[in-house]
């Protein structure tokens, strides 16, 4: 074990850290005031950011391909999270209409989030040595994986949540060898049926969100009024912003949730041009690390799970970053690490721990053609008694 933690690539984890003590910094500026103590975001934030990190020491504990193993049991369960989060009635967000998080009294949990995982370690299984997926057939089971958690979720109803897992999707099987026709294809039918989707998919209040977005100015005081908002709130804060805690939170320019889908408002603002790009370079240094960790990994699961991550939560952040600034509509979704929210924090910090993980444990290959083994031992290699026999004793002691 020892070996392995000399092998992971701390700035990976700092860089997670870095980002999460940013976003309590900007919690404590931009978070509503009153209550108890337990109740202020910021001290919810940093225990939730504890028991985060708390769960990735514990993911790096076992060989990483340990997950493989359970990949299928992982994702059955976060499907019938998902039901019955949907089955649930008597909350008040359930009588809204909403159906998005658990109430367990001091904390909420919400199953979507620790769908990403369950979807990223079972398209990786699914995936990893096939031979197949040069046809188009292949195509079905991943796409069937990925529609059954996405449906689900868009019930709830989190349209910007359920979007993640089709980009997860579509490069995964780009890693994985599927034919570049068959995903641009893909691509092709989906913005097709994107007309359709609008007029009998997305609510009304969906619909209106992609109509402000096209001309915000169309509803200043309604459903526009977040996107205008956060836009001048960013343009105020100039190069080097007004200072910390000297944002305009209830003032000549308000932005509503702002410690929630609009953190990165609170940042540009207080901190500036310089603040908001030095958080994007921090995102863009984790994402480089996590593509140089995905490209010297041989082993296709693991290779797998670093990109479903690695996209996952580039996708994300730029979703969540591009509404701020008014080049997407405004969809609820968060910024990782920065943004508040429990059950978001601790799972990007399993995220980074899965990618940590792999990048301690380099499982040797045995064909130059990968994702093509076709050999049942072959298949099995990484842990002891799944055919580490296979393997020469000094390349089993750099596998563990």
């Amino acid at each position: 074990m020892s070996t392995s933690v000399k092998r992971m690539d701390w700035p990976v984890l700092l860089l997670a850290l870095t980002l999460t003590g940013i976003g309590i910094l900007a919690l404590a500026s931009a978070a509503p005031l009153g209550g108890s103590p337990w109740t202020s975001p910021v001290l919810r934030q940093t225990v939730f950011a504890l028991l985060g990190f708390g769960v990735l020491v514990f993911l790096l504990l076992p060989h990483y391909l340990r997950f493989r193993q359970y990949a299928y049991i992982l994702y059955v369960g976060c499907l019938v999270l998902l039901v019955v989060l949907l089955v649930t009635v008597g909350t008040p967000e359930a009588r809204r209409g909403v159906r998005r998080w658990f109430d367990l009294g001091l904390f909420t949990v919400q199953p979507s989030e620790l769908a990403k995982i369950g979807l990223i370690l079972v398209l990786a299984r699914y995936l990893m040595y096939r031979d197949n997926l040069e046809r188009p057939s292949a195509l079905i089971m991943p796409a069937a994986l990925t529609v059954a958690p996405a449906m689900l979720v868009l019930l709830q109803p989190d349209l910007g949540t359920a979007l993640i897992f089709f980009p997860t999707l579509l490069v995964m099987l780009y890693v994985g060898g599927a034919r570049r026709l068959y995903l641009l294809t893909a691509i092709v039918i989906v913005c097709a049926s994107v007309p359709v989707a609008y007029h009998y998919v997305l609510k009304d209040y969906q619909r209106k969100r992609i109509d402000t977005f096209l001309d915000p100015a169309q509803s200043p005081e309604g459903a526009g009024y977040q996107a205008l908002q956060s836009q001048i709130a960013i343009g105020s804060g100039g190069v080097f912003g007004r200072g910390w805690r000297n944002s305009a939170a209830y003032g000549s320019h308000p932005v509503p949730e702002r410690h929630n889908d609009f953190i990165f408002v609170v940042l540009a603002e207080e901190f500036g041009f310089a603040g908001g790009s030095l958080v994007v370079l921090l995102y863009a240094m984790f994402f480089a690390l996590c593509v140089n960790i995905a490209h010297r990994t041989r082993e296709p699961f693991g290779r797998l799970v670093v990109t479903g991550v690695l996209t996952s939560i580039a996708v994300q952040t730029y979703v969540n970053i591009a509404m701020t600034v008014g080049l997407l509509p405004v969809t609820g979704v968060t910024l990782p690490f920065v943004s508040y929210g429990g059950t978001s924090l601790v799972t990007s910090f399993m995220m980074t721990g899965l990618v940590l993980s792999v990048s301690m444990r380099h499982v040797p290959m045995f064909d130059s053609k990968e994702f093509e083994q076709t050999l049942e031992p072959l298949k099995r290699v990484g842990l002891k008694g799944e055919g580490l026999e296979l393997l020469a004793p000094r390349l089993i002691e750099r596998g563990k």
